[in-house]
C-alpha cells in the first residue's frame, strides 16, 4: 500500500503525517486538464507559437520512476462536440507538432518538465475559428486520474495589433468626393456617396478583381439646401430626407444603375411627421430607419409593408449616449460604433431593438478613417485622402489596427 505523506512545519520542526489508504489519492494527472477545455489565444503570424503541458504525481513524491506517454487524438473532437453540443474544428495536419511524445517523473519527484506543442497559425488555420486539439496521457507505471488524463486545448488566432490585413479596393485618385457626407453600400453591388458639393456618385464593384471602379455621377444638385441626408432604404430603394425633414423613398433597382428618378420624381412620401435628429445610421436592416435623435438616444422607425410609410417608433437609450460615437453603423442586426479615440464597440441588438448588454470593445486604432461601413460581411474604411480599404471583418476577433 502506498501512503500519501503530508509534510507540515510546526514549532520549527518537520512533522510527517501518513494518510490511511493514501494510495487511493496517489495518481497521475495533467494539471492543465482541470480547465475544461483550456483556451489558448494566439496570433495569426508566421512565427511558431507554443502551448504547454506537463504531468504531476499527486502523492508527496513518486515511489518509483514513472514513464508517461502523450498522444494527440484528433478523433476525440467529434466525440467531444457530440457530448457537449459544441462545434469545434479539428486542428489540420501541419498546424501542430509535439516536442516529445514521452515524459518522465524521477523517483522522489512529483512532476515532469514543462513540455511544448508547437502551433503554426498563418497559412494553416482560419482566423477567429475555434479549433480543438485533444492531448491524451497514458502510463503503465502508475494509476492515472482518468478525469484529468485528457487535455482539450481550444485554439483560436486573431491578428496581431498593427498587422491586421487589408486590401486597397479604391484609390479615388481624382478625389471625386473630398469630404463625403454619406457613403453606404447599395445591396452590396456598389457604393453610393454624396459630397458637400451636391454630387451623388455611384462606385461600381468588380468582384472578380475586388475593386471599385471610377465613379459615375447620379445627381449633381443634391446639396444640403435641398437634401439633408440620404440612406439605404428597404429592398432596392433609397431614402432621402429633404429640407422639410420629410423622408422620401426612391426606387433605384438592384444595382442603382442610371438613369435614376430625379428628385421631383419620387415614388411616395413617408408619412409620420417631422423628425429631429443628429444623424442617420447607414445600412439599416430592411424595413428599418434608425437615427440618432437630438437627445442623443437611438430611435427606430419601422416601415410598413408597402415599404414607404412609417408605422410606429421605438426608443431605447439603455443609458448610453450615442453622441459618443463619431461613426455608427449596422453590421447585420447589431450596431458598431467608433469613438473619437478610434476604439470600436459592438452593441448587440435584440429582436425588439432593445439592448440588454453593455457595448463590447472589438477594436482600436480606427480614428484615421472618415467613413467605416459594411459591405457584405466585410468592412470598408475610407482614409482622409480618399483611399478605400477592405477588411475581412469578423465579430469573433479583436481588430487592433495599431
Amino acid at each position: 500500500m502506498i501512503a500519501v505523506v503530508m509534510l507540515m512545519a510546526s514549532c520549527g520542526k518537520d512533522v510527517v503525517y501518513s494518510l490511511p489508504d493514501g494510495d487511493k489519492y496517489s495518481n497521475l494527472y495533467m494539471p492543465q486538464a482541470t480547465n475544461h477545455p483550456l483556451t489558448s489565444r494566439l496570433f495569426m503570424v508566421a512565427e511558431e507559437q507554443m502551448i504547454h503541458y506537463s504531468a504531476f504525481y499527486s502523492g508527496y513524491d513518486a515511489p518509483n520512476d514513472i514513464n508517461i506517454k502523450f498522444e494527440i487524438r484528433p478523433e476525440l473532437v467529434a466525440k467531444y462536440n457530440e457530448e457537449n453540443g459544441t462545434d469545434y474544428k479539428s486542428m489540420p495536419a501541419g498546424s501542430w507538432h509535439m516536442e516529445s511524445t514521452s515524459g518522465f517523473i524521477p523517483k522522489g519527484e512529483c512532476t515532469t518538465e514543462l513540455m511544448d506543442i508547437t502551433i503554426n497559425t498563418f497559412g494553416h488555420i482560419e482566423p477567429f475559428t475555434e479549433y480543438m486539439l485533444p492531448l491524451v496521457m497514458t502510463s503503465d507505471d502508475i494509476k492515472i486520474n482518468e478525469d484529468l488524463a485528457t487535455l482539450y486545448y481550444v485554439i483560436s488566432a486573431a491578428y496581431e495589433p498593427g498587422n491586421v490585413p487589408s486590401v486597397l479596393v479604391c484609390e479615388d485618385k481624382d478625389k471625386a468626393i473630398a469630404d463625403a457626407l454619406e457613403i453606404f453600400s447599395f445591396n452590396d453591388k456598389c457604393l453610393i456617396a454624396r459630397g458637400a458639393d451636391g454630387k451623388v456618385l455611384r462606385y461600381g464593384y468588380d468582384s472578380t478583381n475586388d475593386l471599385f471602379g471610377t465613379p459615375e455621377t447620379l445627381f449633381s444638385d443634391w446639396n444640403t439646401g435641398l437634401v439633408k441626408m440620404i440612406s439605404k432604404g428597404p429592398g432596392t430603394s433609397v431614402q432621402v430626407c429633404n429640407m422639410y425633414d420629410t423622408w422620401i423613398s426612391y426606387e433605384w433597382g438592384e444595382n442603382a444603375t442610371p438613369p435614376l428618378p430625379a428628385y421631383s420624381g419620387y415614388t411616395s412620401v413617408i408619412t409620420g411627421g417631422t423628425f429631429i435628429f443628429r444623424s442617420v445610421i447607414p445600412n439599416c436592416p430592411d424595413g428599418l430607419l434608425a437615427v440618432v435623435a437630438a437627445d442623443n438616444s437611438l430611435r427606430w422607425y419601422k416601415m410598413s409593408n408597402d415599404g414607404h410609410s412609417l408605422a410606429n417608433t421605438s426608443k431605447d437609450t439603455n443609458g448610453f449616449n450615442f453622441a459618443n460615437y463619431v461613426q455608427l453603423f449596422y453590421y447585420g442586426k447589431d450596431l458598431i460604433g467608433i469613438d473619437k479615440d478610434g476604439d470600436m464597440w459592438h452593441h448587440p441588438v435584440n429582436s425588439d431593438n432593445s439592448f440588454t448588454t453593455n457595448p463590447i470593445q472589438v477594436g482600436s486604432g480606427w480614428e484615421d478613417f472618415t467613413h467605416v461601413i459594411p459591405f457584405g460581411t466585410d468592412l470598408l474604411a475610407r482614409t482622409k485622402d480618399g483611399r478605400l480599404y477592405k477588411y475581412a471583418f469578423d465579430l469573433r476577433g479583436f481588430w487592433a489596427l495599431k
